[in-house]
């Protein structure tokens, strides 16, 4: 039902505004949703809910910080209950507050090449938005939005309802088998998906049929993980 609503009954093309249109409501607690896309120094929105978001984007360049930036360079999934106070982005978090109603955001990085990149967003006007079930929510979301990107906006190759549905079947087959395997939680299993991904320069789909297949991590993944 997930991939009928997404694609709106039109067989044509799951697009990114459309994942970002139905991440929005989806997510717990979000009252807004963007994607941004890294092409090599330049980060632009290539999809959003309200034109909020394009005033966040201008503070990011402003100050050069941000659980966005955050999520484009270092982490997997970036967290902020509460942007005023955190320490991460001072110059950040004080003129998003003092500018707009937003206290907490998610983010989630989407690994495309070494020279593309991508994160999904969440906003929330609520302080401390996200939690477990949000956090997990979004990481569903921010796996189509990998597949979307990809194929939509770097090769230009629509994605079909059909395939929509099998990614979105592998995707909770290879979480669901890292949470009885790895005894993760459902976010964490993202998470290890999500960083395989960035690690190893494959996409989010191939990476959940490995586990399938393998019944784990490919194998550099998993050995990185051990050393954290």
């Amino acid at each position: 039902m997930l991939v009928a609503a997404m694609h709106g009954g039109d067989p044509a093309v799951l697009t990114a505004d459309r994942v970002v249109a139905m991440a929005r409501p989806c997510m717990p607690r979000a009252q807004h949703a963007a994607l941004i896309i890294r092409d090599g120094d330049r980060v632009d929105t290539a999809a959003h809910t309200h034109p909020i978001t394009r005033t966040i984007d201008s503070i990011r360049a402003d100050t050069g910080e941000g659980p966005g930036l955050d999520a484009l360079e270092t982490n997997d999934i970036v967290i902020s209950g509460d942007l005023e106070s955190d320490p991460r982005w001072p110059k950040y978090g004080a003129k998003v507050t003092a500018e707009t109603s937003i206290r907490s955001i998610a983010a989630y990085r989407l690994y495309l090449s070494s020279r593309h990149r991508a994160a999904l967003m969440f906003y929330s006007d609520w302080p401390d938005a996200f939690d477990d079930l949000a956090i997990a929510t979004g990481a569903i979301f921010a796996a189509y939005c990998s597949l979307t990107v990809i194929n939509n906006l770097l090769f230009e190759e629509p994605i079909r309802p059909r395939r929509a549905a099998d990614v979105h079947r592998e995707i909770g087959v290879a979480i669901g088998i890292l949470m009885t395997t790895n005894n993760h939680t459902t976010d964490s299993a993202a998470a290890h998906l999500h960083r395989a991904s960035r690690q190893l320069a494959q996409t989010l789909p191939d990476i959940a049929r490995h586990v399938i297949n393998h019944r784990g991590l490919p194998p550099a993944a998993s050995a990185d993980d051990r050393r954290r």
